[in-house]
């Protein structure tokens, strides 16, 4: 099994740091599977360094399973991020 995605929705919405979110969204998936990616090869996905707190943004993203606790650790890491005009 092959995945490719196609990552301008993970952005729609992201008014700070856009191209830094995708870069992070890219490299979380890379670390679940992701094969090839949907992208604009001039912005070096894959190889210019992840901004760890971007990481971390959509890595709570992404543990959303449903449960309660997963909701509140992303709720708190959107509020920071919001604070610190990440998005």
């Amino acid at each position: 099994v092959h995945a490719i995605l196609g990552v301008s929705n993970w952005a729609h919405g992201v008014k700070n740091r856009r191209i830094g979110h995708v870069r992070s969204f890219i490299s979380v998936a890379q670390k679940y599977g992701l094969d090839a990616v949907i992208a604009d090869v001039e912005k070096q996905f894959g190889v210019r360094p992840v901004a760890p707190e971007l990481a971390e943004f959509v890595m709570s993203y992404m543990a959303l399973d449903g449960n309660e606790e997963s909701g509140k650790i992303y709720n708190t890491t959107m509020t920071n991020a919001r604070k610190q005009n990440m998005i």
